[in-house]
């Protein structure tokens, strides 16, 4: 028998046994609700034990999106889109394909609830960020009080209401794939935008 991993109900996945078909090679099958789309992780933690919901599932709707790459797009930070420079930063946006990417300079001494809050208006940063570290060390602090340290050579996901601010001398630059639009965009409340 192989399995099947039944995501009929995203809050409940399971597998199922199927019976082989010997006249093909046997390989489990994923049945997937069209919205879900077999996203959300590693394939080891795709199946869950029967009875507990899986946590990349929340609802009928994955928590990760599915992304297409449909052309062939090489841009150069060098000679961005759109540059933005907001109070001790610097923001260089390229759109590749229908993605946005930034790079982000963050000069010694920026911290988001002085450097940026003022034109959000909003208690802590909105925003979601996935990105990677190229230089220099940033300290996050989220509204419940837990602070972590990005590094050089990090990668990192920090979702919406956190604080954020350079540590040391040394620039934080960092490359970032989640949210890039609308970095540095005056009053953007933490919405993402292609402006």
């Amino acid at each position: 028998m192989d399995t099947v991993v039944d995501t009929s109900s995203p809050l409940n996945v399971r597998v199922v046994p199927r019976p082989r078909d010997h006249n093909t090679r046997a390989r489990p099958t994923l049945l997937c609700a069209p919205a879900v789309l077999c996203v959300g992780g590693p394939r080891p933690s795709l199946v869950s034990p029967p009875g507990i919901p899986h946590p990349y599932f929340i609802g009928s709707v994955s928590k990760m999106a599915a992304n297409f790459v449909r052309a062939l797009a090489v841009k150069s930070f060098d000679i961005p889109d759109k540059k933005r420079c907001p109070d001790k930063a610097e923001f260089d946006l390229v759109t590749v394909d229908d993605y946005s990417v930034a790079r982000l300079i963050l000069a010694p001494g920026w911290r988001w609830s002085t450097s940026v809050k003022p034109t959000e208006m909003t208690e802590f940063c909105e925003h979601n960020h996935l990105g990677y570290c190229v230089s220099g060390s940033l300290e996050i602090e989220t509204s419940e009080g837990v602070r972590s340290t990005i590094h050089a050579n990090d990668t990192y996901a920090l979702p919406p209401g956190h604080d954020e601010w350079v540590v040391g001398s040394e620039p934080f630059v960092a490359v970032e794939f989640l949210g890039a639009a609308s970095f540095g965009r005056p009053r953007s409340h933490g919405l993402h935008a292609l402006t």
